[in-house]
């Protein structure tokens, strides 16, 4: 390829994501930092938007006459190592065009849909987590694509955010031979070899840990359900002194694979502290964030119980990153414990709106979770616009009959007058039938309404647009401006941070990165908080448009309503 970034990345330390600015936040000049357009043929749109998956940006890409189109950044890498690339999607209305794959990432020097990339998003779908395991060969650099298109063209529009290359398990065999060692394994676990696979096992006690653990997550992963080997007094003690043998941070495989077996008793004696060490691992604050959350996911396999998810949640707070919040969430996934759901809607006012947004993911995921979540919602602990539209369509067509039934009843029930507001609205509504001053209904939108709500073009970003909120009923208008607490979109909550030094600042989240929070008030004014300076930061299920427009003239009211009303100019 003659592709040649401005800047190419060097890889840092093993446990990190090897990508810099994965989550897009950092900007240069309208684009993200590191990352380049590339039109490989056709033509389609590049640009930042703030439809993320975590965070307040995410890269996107458009073509409505087709494109093979992709945002792309150089990363240096260790020759003939395995790496994982994984990443989050988001489509909508992408079509295949002329033998292309979808919304994918890829690896732009290996030149191969399977082995060189992800799998691919077509369609409409919510943010999708795809991931791909390669070796990089001889290569010292490679090329990471947010590819859209791949081999052909596509139309429609395709979001891609949090993306993340680590070095794979085993990475430290040269690259056939890692490839080759996953694959002869995968190929005799499938096979549940009952008779050898002690012996298999035991012959891994002098195995470098890099070795031991490909080997290791490879059985546990492949091994048949409902097949195990039967486990003499020999066997027993042989197994024991290999587990003693491994390091610290390679023994839950072995236990795992026990588990899968159902003959974890062999490790009896030394369970409590495999499980104790990866506790350890997901609180430490230290600990790289991608390995917390992967000892999430090998904590619950072996201890699925609500002190694990419990322990899981207390790590997600509202200062935490937005990776590790996302992560230890969507890790929960893992879990069947018919618990879990309650215990993630319980922690509820702990999540920012991106991680609200993974949450809503995953309990939709298992019927008992989506039926916790749906008393969330009932009991107002969860907002109803919590759950995007394409959220409670699934809830609605849920396979499960108790799931999808009170789904439909409670998305088809209109969401109530706030308490403190009912009198007040039944006072003023009748104004919504009279006519008003569609000019003078102008200046009042200027004078009360432009500095946060964008109309035709015109006015702030801190409230939601109102271009073509005409379209919606005069009476429904009114009741929003003497109600905005009835019903709040989660990005347009009322946030507090208190700084260190006792500065307090109130406002929309706009953004949150790794190491900073982004706060817009009302005033339209944006204020960019480090994590480290921030003392406290809440969140109210008030909305930042405050009440009391009650208070203007009558007929100032209706002139309003009459100009939202109008047309779009």
């Amino acid at each position: 390829s003659d592709f040649n970034p401005a800047g190419t990345q060097e890889a840092p330390g093993k446990t990190s994501n090897l990508i810099r600015n994965s989550s897009f936040e950092s900007e240069t000049d309208g684009n993200p930092a590191r990352w380049d357009p590339v039109t490989h043929s056709g033509q389609g749109t590049f640009s930042l938007s703030n439809n993320a998956h975590t965070g307040g940006r995410a890269v996107q890409i458009s073509s409505e006459k087709g494109g093979d189109l992709s945002w792309a950044t150089r990363i240096r890498v260790k020759p003939h190592t395995d790496y994982r690339l994984s990443g989050w999607i988001k489509t909508e209305g992408v079509v295949k065009i002329s033998g292309a794959r979808g919304a994918m990432f890829n690896i732009h020097e290996l030149q191969d849909p399977v082995v060189g990339g992800t799998p691919a998003v077509t369609g409409t779908q919510d943010w999708t987590q795809v991931e791909l395991t390669f070796n990089t060969g001889a290569l010292e650099f490679i090329t990471i694509n947010c590819l859209y298109g791949g081999w052909g063209r596509c139309s429609g529009t395709a979001w891609f955010d949090d993306v993340t290359l680590v070095h794979a398990p085993g990475s430290g065999f040269a690259g056939e031979l890692g490839r080759v060692i996953r694959v002869v394994t995968s190929h005799y676990a499938q096979r549940g070899p009952v008779d050898s696979i002690v012996g298999t096992l035991t012959a891994l006690k002098n195995a470098s840990p890099d070795l031991a653990t490909l080997v290791l997550d490879t059985l546990r992963s492949s091994w048949p359900e409902g097949v195990a080997p039967q486990i003499t007094e020999s066997h027993e003690a042989a197994l024991q002194t290999l587990m003693l043998s491994l390091p610290a941070l390679t023994r839950d495989r072995l236990l795992a694979l026990s588990v899968r077996w159902g003959k974890e008793e062999i490790f009896r004696a030394t369970q409590g502290a495999i499980i104790n060490h990866l506790m350890a691992q997901v609180k430490d604050a230290e600990t790289a964030e991608e390995d917390r959350v992967a000892a999430v996911k090998r904590l619950i396999e072996l201890e699925d119980v609500p002190e694990v998810i419990k322990l899981t949640l207390t790590q997600v707070q509202l200062l935490s990153t937005p990776a590790l919040a996302s992560g230890l969430i969507d890790a929960l996934s893992v879990s069947r414990h018919s618990d879990t759901g309650r215990l993630l809607v319980d922690a509820w006012s702990r999540l920012t709106p991106a991680a609200r947004r993974v949450a809503v993911g995953v309990l939709i995921r298992r019927a008992e979770w989506a039926m916790a979540l749906l008393d969330g919602v009932k009991d107002d602990r969860i907002s109803r616009t919590d759950l995007a539209p394409e959220h409670w369509s699934q809830l609605r067509q849920n396979p499960d009959p108790r799931v999808a039934r009170r789904a439909n009843e409670m998305a088809d029930t209109n969401v109530g007058i706030s308490q403190d507001r009912a009198a007040l609205v039944k006072a003023l509504l009748p104004i919504a039938k009279e006519k008003g001053n569609a000019l003078r209904g102008k200046t009042v939108f200027a004078e009360n309404c432009a500095v946060c709500h964008l109309l035709n073009g015109q006015g702030g970003s801190v409230g939601p647009e109102l271009t073509g909120i005409n379209a919606r009923d005069r009476s429904d208008i009114l009741l929003e401006i003497l109600d905005p607490n009835r019903s709040v979109e989660a990005n347009y909550r009322m946030w507090t941070v208190e700084t260190a030094d006792g500065e307090v600042i109130s406002g929309r989240l706009e953004a949150e990165t790794q190491t900073t929070v982004e706060i817009l008030d009302v005033a339209a004014q944006k204020h960019v908080i480090r994590r480290n300076d921030i003392e406290t930061l809440k969140v109210s299920n008030n909305s930042i448009m405050p009440v009391g427009f009650e208070a203007l003239a009558r007929e100032d009211l209706k002139a309003l309503i009459e100009y939202l009303a109008q047309p779009s100019e």
